[in-house]
């Protein structure tokens, strides 16, 4: 995805995202979307640590995102039902 396609779609993106809000604690929540921003631009490598060096954070705050910052998954998989049962009705 390109640079502006991504600008585009941000205030889409960062609405989506914030429906899951209570689905994490502040530090986790706040470099969700910059993880996920990352995965979605045209980085030719999509793992954390290029991730974070283009978004200008420290490679360690993202991979600690991924494997020690906790999430309330039945609580993210319910929004995420709520929000699939409302796209389809």
């Amino acid at each position: 995805m390109k640079a502006e396609d991504l600008l585009a779609i941000r205030p889409a993106l960062d609405r989506f995202l914030k429906e899951f809000d209570d689905c994490a604690g502040s530090p986790t929540r706040r470099h969700i979307a910059t993880y996920i921003r990352g995965q979605l631009g045209n980085l030719p490598r999509k793992s954390t640590e290029p991730i974070a060096l283009d978004a200008g954070v420290h490679p360690r705050t993202l991979q600690q995102l991924l494997s020690l910052h906790g999430w309330d998954e039945d609580r993210m998989r319910q929004t995420l039902h709520v929000r699939v049962a409302a796209v389809m009705s």
